[in-house]
């Protein structure tokens, strides 16, 4: 019987506690989403500015081939490619047009993909008689397309994007213009974030980025033909395996982005990445933002959840204790106030008695509260002070009865006093 009477009375809280434990789960959960939304629309706006500023570095110098293409010096110089006076005069415009520019490298092939001309035909590593026959931004505009090829340079080895444009008399293709475009700028304004941002190119090999050791990793697993395409083209160099980037990817909070456990400078990091596809460039931005913020937003409204649920059971147990005690006090009230008419009496007759004996007292005595307020004299202390009961009973420092030249010592030591740091 008293095991079915506890367990009736249990029920109810078991219920509530696990409707609680659900509830706050869930606030957790929608805690979570909404900072991953957060966090996700800052994605999506430093995805914007930074596709712009890829775009805009095609977009400024991709007119420099088609337009360098038609000039005459150029055209001379492929109708007549052992001239060395038409070599120099292209050699020079080339020169001139890509120092205004502030490009990497502007340089003339011919129609078999050697290099008649270039902007560094004085430097060292110029490309001046260089074949790039094999380049698919050659075989792009010998088709009579424009092309489009991020790689590390064969002569420079320094990697940039190269654009190019066929060159055409009467129709045909006589040869192909190049500019060499350097993105390092955009790479180093993406290193002094602080979240990781990546460029893929179509394969899924990240080219261009902020984090050093991803560079040259795939995304997934490259097919053997994508491979054999790389290594063909020499993309990114010679020996290069393109290992799979060192990241587990999972399902994060919010309806867009995905999550990345990774470890960066020897410390497990997570983060909330987004991609974004460019395909006039036939790239993927990659954009990640910490992730931290979004779990640490889950487990405080846990914590804040499980704080309010533990002070609604205290409560609850309390009140439960409360109406017991009320109960209990409702019994007990009939013999309280019995013993209360009974000792009345007696207080009254005990405090007579103990008034007579205070005030027959030759002692002075005062009764002060905690801000210094008299609330007690007797008999004697009127006389040896010279004022009433009711001069004194509810003053506050300085006392009527202190010495005028006493009066700064006597409220120092009356501090003290109310300090429990008499002396």
């Amino acid at each position: 019987m008293n095991f079915a009477s506890s367990w009736r009375h249990a029920v109810p809280w078991l219920l509530g506690l696990i409707a609680a434990t659900l509830l706050i789960g869930w606030a957790g959960q929608q805690a979570a989403r909404r900072e991953a939304d957060t966090r996700a629309d800052s994605i999506h706006r430093a995805i914007e500015l930074h596709a712009l500023a890829l775009r805009g570095a095609t977009a400024r110098t991709n007119y420099l081939p088609f337009t360098a293409a038609r000039q005459p010096d150029v055209l001379a110089a492929l109708a007549q490619p052992g001239d060395p006076v038409r070599i120099a005069a292209a050699n020079r415009y080339l020169e001139e047009v890509n120092d205004r520019a502030g490009t990497d490298a502007l340089y003339l092939m011919d129609a078999q993909g050697r290099t008649l001309g270039a902007s560094n035909w004085n430097n060292a590593q110029s490309f001046v008689g260089q074949d790039y026959a094999d380049r698919p931004y050659f075989i792009d505009a010998r088709a009579g397309r424009s092309g489009l090829f991020y790689a590390i340079g064969k002569t420079t080895g320094i990697p940039g994007l190269f654009i190019s444009a066929p060159v055409r008399v009467a129709g045909a293709v006589v040869g192909v213009m190049v500019v060499k475009v350097s993105l390092r700028d955009i790479q180093q304004a993406w290193r002094d974030g602080r979240d990781p941002i990546m460029l893929a190119d179509e394969r899924g090999v990240f080219f261009l980025g902020s984090v050093e050791p991803w560079l040259y990793n795939a995304i997934r697993p490259l097919a053997p033909e994508g491979l054999e395409w790389i290594r063909v083209h020499k993309q990114y160099g010679v020996d290069r395996t393109f290992p799979p980037v060192p990241w587990a990817t999972g399902r994060a909070n919010g309806s867009t982005g995905y999550l990345v456990t990774t470890r960066l400078a020897g410390e497990s990091r997570q983060f909330l990445a987004i991609d974004e596809s460019l395909p006039e460039l036939g790239w993927t931005l990659t954009v990640m933002t910490d992730y931290a913020p979004v779990t640490g937003a889950r487990t405080t409204t846990w914590m804040l959840g499980t704080l309010g649920a533990g002070v609604l059971l205290l409560g609850g147990l309390y009140l439960r204790l409360h109406l017991r005690r009320l109960a209990e006090q409702g019994q007990a009230r009939a013999e309280l106030e019995r013993r209360v008419l009974a000792r009345t009496s007696e207080l009254q007759e005990a405090h007579r008695f103990r008034k007579a004996m205070e005030d027959a007292l030759l002692v002075g005595m005062r009764a002060r509260d905690l801000d210094g307020r008299i609330i007690y004299v007797n008999p004697a202390l009127c006389d040896m002070t010279g004022y009433a009961a009711d001069e004194l009973v509810g003053r506050l420092p300085p006392y009527p009865y202190w010495l005028a030249d006493r009066v700064e010592e006597n409220s120092r030591l009356l501090q003290q006093e109310l300090q429990g740091r008499s002396p």
